[in-house]
């Protein structure tokens, strides 16, 4: 099914966008970093990166949106293959999303946030603290991209480039009951008008990050959506990495903060 296809089939009540959106993340994938990262996005292994913590920081912010742009450029032209009549917007204007899909007559279909997360590095960015009752259920989105540098042959020439070692597509809304529910379970609560609260009853200032997603008790829950547990296998990841350990991708238990 493409996901033309499958946009139109949410009216009969289909929920085939999800499936279809992370059916194309392999071969997007493989393309970025066969193709794109080598060409656009390399560097000799004697250029060196920033040592200090602050320019260090700001470089992997620069490079993570340059992924970005590349794998919303990559989408734009897999859909106009693979699902004629849908086109890829960067976002313009003030609202959510990184990007948007829209159909011919330029109506937003989906919208879409991307969270990008280096495997040596605790991204602040990924943090997701939107609202329930400000999600549309159908239509927004997130997209989580793990990358860390790898050292390949490119014609030749020995390089490094950011390479994309994960991926997921997770309706907004499978995030957001999730993170609430660690919230719950974690003794806090929520305002009158849904702001979280530690169970203190202050402000969460800690709402939303990527380690306090899923809840300890949560983690081996039957009814954990698939996708949320693609991306604990992310976290379990990008946590071992930053210690030094050993992790495999597809670990479902995450070293992420247990509380």
């Amino acid at each position: 099914m493409s996901l033309k296809d499958a946009i139109k089939a949410r009216k009969t009540g289909s929920d085939a966008v999800p499936s279809v959106l992370n059916a194309l993340l392999p071969g997007i994938v493989s393309k970025f970093n066969s193709e794109v990262a080598p060409k656009l996005l390399s560097r000799l292994p004697t250029e060196t990166l920033p040592e200090s913590p602050r320019a260090a920081s700001s470089f992997r912010t620069r490079v993570s949106l340059l992924v970005e742009y590349s794998f919303i450029e990559l989408l734009s032209e897999y859909l106009s293959k693979t699902s004629p009549g849908l086109n890829v917007t960067f976002n313009t204007t003030n609202e959510f999303a990184d990007f948007f899909i829209r159909n011919n007559r330029w109506d937003v279909e989906l919208r879409v946030d991307i969270k990008t997360l280096h495997d040596l590095s605790d991204e602040a960015s990924a943090r997701y603290t939107a609202l329930q009752q400000s999600i549309n259920h159908q239509d927004d989105y997130l997209l989580y991209l793990a990358w860390q540098w790898r050292e390949l042959d490119y014609s030749g020439v020995n390089v490094i480039i950011p390479a994309v070692i994960g991926s997921v597509f997770i309706p907004c809304i499978e995030v957001a009951q999730e993170r609430d529910r660690h919230r719950l379970l974690s003794g806090g609560s929520f305002d009158r008008k849904g702001y979280p609260l530690t169970s203190s009853g202050l402000r969460d200032t800690n709402f939303g990050k990527l380690n306090r997603l899923v809840h300890k008790q949560r983690r081996g829950a039957s009814d954990l959506s698939p996708r949320l547990r693609q991306l604990l296998g992310l976290l379990n990841y990008q946590v071992a990495a930053r210690a030094g350990m050993p992790a495999e991708m597809h670990e479902v238990e995450s070293l992420a903060e247990s509380a």
